[in-house]
């Protein structure tokens, strides 16, 4: 997330997958350990004092960051909201396809859009 060459903060992206921010596996089970210690990482990469001196766009990134990463946090956390994470993803998935779907113009497509769903599947199994 912070550029190691020149240490830039990008803006936040809202609609990231917070499995994918804290780097832990899509399931129900997340290693408490390893999901603190991720917290404590991210926190000190965007870390305000780390921004304090930058361009007010990069604070209010920091600030961004810090906040998006407690939300993924405290969802975690919780152990009855990370249900609400996966159907989050899984519905956001679902709708996806039916937009595909919808716009699809050929049954080649279709077809590739199938076998690709089922492989993903299996993977999962």
């Amino acid at each position: 997330m912070v550029c190691g060459d020149c240490n830039h903060l990008p803006g936040v992206c809202h609609n990231i997958n917070y499995f994918n921010l804290m780097e832990i596996s899509q399931g129900f089970l997340v290693d408490a350990q390893f999901l603190n210690k991720r917290f404590c990482q991210i926190q000190s990469l965007v870390h305000p004092d780390k921004f304090g001196t930058n361009s007010l766009r990069e604070q209010n990134n920091s600030a961004g960051w810090r906040s998006l990463t407690n939300k993924a946090y405290n969802r975690f956390k919780r152990y009855g909201s990370r249900h609400d994470v996966l159907n989050e993803e899984f519905l956001m998935e679902i709708m996806e396809h039916n937009k595909q779907i919808e716009e699809a113009t050929n049954i080649r497509y279709l077809t590739n859009m199938q076998n690709s769903v089922k492989n993903k599947s299996e993977a999962k199994d």
